[in-house]
Parts: C-alpha cells; sequence; structure tokens
C-alpha cells in the first residue's frame, strides 16, 4: 500500500507517514546494529578466553537473556565462525589461526564483510521478495599484481563516490518527508588465486 492510500485509511498527512515509516526503517537499523555488536562481542570473548558454555558466556552478558545469546551462537555457527561441542562453545579453529595478531579488530572487519555477503546472498539467490535489489557478479581474469591494484583502487574510489552521494541525497529526501530509505550494503573484494597448499579450494 502507498504512503498517500496509507495516510487517507488512517486519516494523518502523507508526510506522517513517510516520517514513522522512516522512524521504523531507524529501528531496524539501530537493532541491527545491535546484534552485529552483539555477535562482534561474543567472538572476541571467545577469541580471547577460548571456549565457553551458554551460561558462562552470559555471565559476561547479563543484560541479555539466554534466548537472546542463543540466537546470535546460531548465527555464528552457520556462518562457521563459531563450532558448539558439548554444550561449549568456541571460536573456529581455523578462523582462529588464520586470524593471526590484531584478532578483534580482524574479527569486527570479518563479521562486517560476512553480513554484507550473507545478505547479498539471501537476497539474490534465496528470497521471494522480486522486488529486493541485490547484485552478484564474479568476473575471472589473468593479469599482473600492479594492474589488479589499479581496478581495485579506481572501482572503491568510483564506488565510494556514488555511495556518499545517494546517502546524502537519501538524507535530504527525508528531511523532506519524500521517501523512506533502504538500508543496504555494498562489498567491494578481490582477491589472487591462493597458492598455499594449506588453502582448501
Amino acid at each position: 500500500m502507498s504512503f498517500t492510500a496509507t495516510a487517507q485509511r488512517l486519516g494523518k498527512s502523507r508526510r506522517s507517514i513517510a516520517y514513522l515509516a522512516q522512524e521504523a526503517k531507524r529501528s531496524e537499523r539501530d537493532e541491527e546494529s545491535k546484534q552485529l555488536t552483539l555477535r562482534r562481542m561474543i567472538l572476541q570473548k571467545l577469541a580471547a578466553e577460548g571456549a565457553m558454555t551458554l551460561p558462562a558466556l552470559r555471565k559476561h552478558f547479563p543484560n541479555k537473556s539466554a534466548a537472546a545469546l542463543q540466537d546470535v551462537i546460531q548465527t555464528l555457527e552457520v556462518q562457521e565462525l563459531v563450532r558448539g561441542e558439548n554444550g561449549r562453545y568456541a571460536l573456529a579453529t581455523e578462523i582462529f589461526n588464520l586470524l593471526g595478531e590484531e584478532r578483534e579488530r580482524r574479527l569486527a572487519s570479518l563479521q562486517q564483510f560476512l553480513q554484507a555477503v550473507t545478505d547479498v546472498v539471501f537476497q539474490r539467490f534465496f528470497t521471494a521478495e522480486g522486488n529486493a535489489e541485490a547484485l552478484a557478479r564474479v568476473m575471472t581474469f589473468r593479469t599482473s599484481k600492479t594492474a589488479l591494484r589499479r581496478i581495485g583502487s579506481s572501482c572503491y574510489a568510483a564506488l565510494r563516490e556514488q555511495v556518499f552521494a545517494a546517502d546524502k541525497e537519501q538524507e535530504k529526501a527525508d528531511q523532506n518527508g519524500k521517501s523512506a530509505a533502504l538500508t543496504a550494503s555494498v562489498a567491494l573484494f578481490y582477491a589472487e588465486e591462493p597458492k598455499a597448499p594449506a588453502v582448501k579450494r
């Protein structure tokens, strides 16, 4: 139902409906941000202290219910960042070993990246929402390291400019009550094929 139709049915102005819709979206974004932060904190705790039971983990997050922590743990297990065995949860060994130094910073970056990848995989390949915006493209080619870095730098510069422009444009639209924003993620990455024998392809 459009904003205009909703406004007419509820006896409210279109601007009021647009504002309420935007507030709802903002609440969703805030909740997503809180969930992402909680995942990062759990990963950091497991990285620092090793395997823990759910009750032991909850002692570090007294304001979270056991059910809420269990939901987060299950999400991390699906993402293969955490593994559970005999009621104890630990950071996946291969992830722990690959992170090396600066684990907290790398865990935060990894979690943010995986969330964006999860979103695009779901929207692109599994969702029933026909109008959901999602794009997934992969190109494999031969080149030099110098050319690869140049491609990455130029793509990032162009993408960053477009993202900032779109965000600024939406901010003006929100102020005018013209439209409700959607939350989107764009993940830009490139990589040369791994040559180390320990990496499974």
